[in-house]
């Protein structure tokens, strides 16, 4: 079943033309910064203290941020968990609207800026436009927070009491020598498609006391040893040691890799970390489960399914403020579904909501209520696929790439008829191409930078062909 979530936003909505914001689970990209007392700020430098960092990402002319801003939740917080009280956070609130003036922080005369942002906080506040592209911002406000571990979680405007929940979760370091999977990119869960390119990443994070130097590890499928390796070199507490990319293939079948650790700093162990699966069958069955604010009433949201003939199978009504909802949808039939969330006021989506299959895979899941990528899963088993074919002829170059690449197929090999670009997290990116009978080429400028996977569909099967963007 596929889910398109569309909303209606009370922010102001940036240039379409942006790739999607940094989702959570990712790790925070690195950056430093000047306040507008002239101090510097490094991110990394605040996690590798072990501090939870909250980033909230604003314009001066954003209501919405200017709102919770009044509300002086960040101020609270700071000053308990801050430097001045238990030093275990640090905030970190940063402008970064390129077309705004930094004297409109100040709430400077002839500014488009609600007032004086400094007055009544004691956090940094720092003008630095580089963010939003390096965060990919999408909207205003957009509040992030960062674990040691670099793992960045969006949380939306929250309460005092929920900001902390949020900060004593971050995972903590456990023993002397302890490497973990602190994100994971791919799929996990179930896919509307006969096929799939199945290749995950996972970042390699140490969350022990000790420095760590080396470790063994194995990606399994049940007994079978999928891919295994080692590494070494030097991470401290909480630094990332490494990025492990699986090697996609198309598969079409169900599949789940299992990630051990089986050597650690030279001492041989077994430990589990992981399973990543991707499955094509599961129940007809899905769950709706939301909580919402105390803002509900007033906003109306609600939701529809509807099946690929634009039908409504399925609905319903999120406008009680603070209640947790569970609905269950037993969708008639196989095929791929959309699910769309409404903002009926147009004045603002608030809470959290999450859509899981009836394994518990999850579906689509948001903080906040933000807009979100297509996401798909299988309601019935896989009742064809498509031949996969030897592709050792053909070539991509250059590989890796800037602006353009070049897919290029012998003449004695099968016609293109679609071809498909698919991100290690699984995702299709919109590209510009153009497609003969022998070859491909593609646009990838707006492309982030990483590994790409190609997905051929041809007179004679599919195949899959890899490029790096650099």
């Amino acid at each position: 079943m596929q889910f398109r979530i569309t909303l209606l936003l009370c922010f102001m909505l940036m240039m379409s033309g942006l790739q999607a914001q940094l989702a959570s689970g990712t790790i925070a990209p690195d950056f430093t910064v000047t306040d507008i007392d002239g101090v510097e700020h490094h991110l990394y430098d605040y996690l590798d203290e072990g501090k939870t960092v909250i980033l909230d990402i604003f314009a001066t002319w954003c209501g919405p941020c200017w709102s919770y801003h009044q509300g002086h939740t960040l101020e609270d917080i700071y000053q308990e968990l801050g430097p001045n009280g238990t030093n275990e956070l640090m905030v970190l609130t940063i402008e970064a609207d390129g077309n705004t003036a930094v004297d409109c922080i100040t709430g400077a005369d002839n500014c488009n800026t609600f007032g004086d942002w400094t007055e009544g906080v004691s956090y940094p506040l720092i003008d630095a436009p580089e963010i939003r592209s390096l965060y990919s911002i999408a909207y205003y406000p957009t509040i992030y927070m960062v674990y040691p571990n670099r793992v960045l979680n969006e949380v939306a405007q929250r309460s005092y009491d929920e900001m902390k929940i949020w900060v004593n979760a971050a995972e903590k370091l456990d023993g002397p020598q302890n490497p973990s999977v602190t994100s994971f990119t791919g799929i996990n869960g179930s896919i509307c498609t006969p096929s799939w390119v199945f290749g995950p990443s996972y970042t390699i994070s140490n969350m022990g006391e000790e420095t760590l130097t080396s470790f063994d590890y194995e990606i399994r499928n049940g007994n079978e040893v999928i891919t295994s390796d080692s590494w070494s070199g030097s991470a401290a507490p909480y630094q990332i040691a490494t990025q492990i990319q699986v090697t996609p293939s198309i598969v079409s079948e169900n599949v789940s890799y299992d990630f051990y650790f089986t050597n650690i700093n030279g001492e041989a162990t077994e430990k589990y970390e992981t399973t990543t699966s991707l499955t094509f069958e599961v129940e007809n069955t899905i769950y709706v489960n939301a909580l919402t604010d105390e803002n509900a009433s007033s906003h109306e949201n609600r939701y529809e399914i509807r099946d690929e003939f634009g039908f409504v199978v399925g609905d319903g009504f999120l406008g009680n403020p603070n209640e947790q909802y569970n609905n269950r949808h037993d969708l008639p039939a196989e095929g791929c579904y959309e699910f769309e969330l409404f903002d009926f006021n147009n004045d603002g989506i608030s809470g959290e909501i999450e859509v899981v299959d009836v394994a518990g895979n999850v579906i689509y899941g948001n903080t906040g209520f933000n807009p979100e990528m297509t996401s798909s899963f299988q309601v019935s088993a896989v009742t064809s696929v498509d031949d996969v074919i030897d592709t050792n002829t053909w070539t991509v170059s250059p590989n890796p790439a800037s602006t353009q690449v070049t897919l290029s197929i012998p003449q004695n090999d099968s016609e293109v008829l679609s071809l498909t670009v698919i991100g290690i997290d699984g995702r299709a990116y919109p590209i510009q191409m153009e497609l003969n009978n022998e070859s491909a080429t593609l646009n990838v400028t707006e492309l982030p930078e990483g590994i790409y996977t190609l997905v051929v569909l041809t007179t004679e099967g599919r195949g899959i062909k890899q490029f790096v963007k650099g």
